[in-house]
């Protein structure tokens, strides 16, 4: 029986240094559990608050691990600044939502699309085209500033009209942001009345609330595969499908309204 809960002991004190052995100069950083990481603390929480935490413990740059993967955070400004500079830190990591994403776009397996989830050289090329195409419609300059005081003139008039009001403001003011960015991506803006600006505001907001890419099941294959009805994937898949179909149904709306004419005004004009 001692031979057992020797050897037993002796495995968990080894999977436990393995767990925990940082290479030399690795980032700081909590303690690590065997197998899971530090993903139950980090779903005890939002993964903001769980960082936020660790960073308040740890400082400008340390180091998680979520089933046996590395994750190094950079909250210290100049530190992020930096790593920003360095193509070495340009790579993304591949994360199950963005392959869900890009199979609901092209209707089946694709291989990395648009910005956020690609590498090499298509992350180049979009990053690229991205940053020429804003800058040419203004990005960053004041030849966009119209479109900002044209938003900021309607939030006023909104605010005027409803004196007396309980208003929820991080609401109003994300309304603002979603059409300045907008009326750069497809050319147009939507009144704060439309209906379709709160549609689209409130799948953005969805879909950033119940995004948590340290989540098990977003983060292991096979367990979407044996649960796929599980909460966490269900709300995050649907309210991804439903954004993703909301923009495409506006692209093929822009599309018919310019006659498939070449436009280079917008955003997704001069993609198309």
């Amino acid at each position: 029986m001692w031979t057992t809960v020797t050897l037993i002991v002796t495995v968990l004190i080894f999977l436990f240094y393995k767990s925990n052995y940082r290479p030399p100069n690795f980032p700081s950083g909590p303690l690590v559990l065997p197998l899971l990481g530090n993903v139950v603390s980090i779903l005890l929480y939002t993964p903001q608050v769980a960082i936020q935490k660790m960073a308040d413990k740890y400082g400008g740059i340390f180091s998680f691990k979520t089933f046996g993967k590395w994750t190094v955070v950079l909250t210290d400004l100049k530190l992020m600044r930096t790593a920003m500079a360095d193509l070495t830190f340009s790579d993304r990591i591949d994360l199950l939502l963005f392959n869900e994403r890009d199979k609901i776009i092209m209707g089946k397996e694709s291989d990395p699309l648009g910005i956020i989830g690609t590498n090499g050289e298509v992350w180049k090329n979009q990053r690229r085209f991205t940053l020429r195409t804003l800058k040419d419609l203004g990005f960053g300059r004041r030849s966009i500033e119209p479109i900002m005081k044209s938003e900021l003139e309607e939030l006023l008039e909104y605010f005027t009209q409803r004196q007396g009001q309980k208003l929820d403001i991080g609401l109003l003011f994300n309304r603002s942001i979603v059409n300045v960015i907008w009326a750069l991506v497809i050319g147009k803006r939507f009144s704060h009345s439309d209906a379709r600006l709160q549609e689209l505001v409130d799948k953005v907001q969805k879909m950033i609330r119940t995004f948590n890419p340290f989540h098990p099941a977003l983060q292991i294959r096979w367990i979407k595969k044996i649960f796929p009805n599980l909460k966490i994937i269900r709300e995050t898949e649907g309210y991804m499908t439903d954004l993703l179909r909301f923009i495409e149904e506006q692209i093929e709306q822009y599309d018919k309204e310019t006659g498939g004419a070449v436009d280079s005004s917008n955003y997704i004009g001069a993609y198309l």
